[in-house]
């Protein structure tokens, strides 16, 4: 099971539970409709991320949150000012 997704230089990567990173030959829109959007969220153009792989929520800055990941605490990866009251309704779910 992916932890996360992401897209960079043009490819999607699926970053498993145990590290493993998968080229995948999707586009992130494509990605983001073949999975369950309970465990599942797209947070910006370049991140898909699972429930299951949330850390922890920080304020990041005024209207943007940034997650940490467990798999990859140093990865930057902020949910756009947009998607931020969606992305707190589905982890209220």
């Amino acid at each position: 099971m992916s932890t996360f997704i992401y897209y960079a230089f043009t490819i999607a990567h699926l970053v498993l539970k145990d590290g493993e990173q998968i080229r995948v030959g999707l586009t992130m829109d494509e990605l983001e409709e073949k999975l369950d959007p309970d465990d599942f969220f797209r947070v910006n153009r370049q991140h898909i991320i699972h429930v299951g792989s949330i850390n922890s929520i920080q304020q990041y800055s005024s209207n943007k949150l940034r997650v940490v990941l467990k798999r990859e605490p140093g990865r930057e990866v902020v949910v756009s000012r947009e998607k931020v009251p969606l992305f707190k309704q589905w982890l209220d779910k």
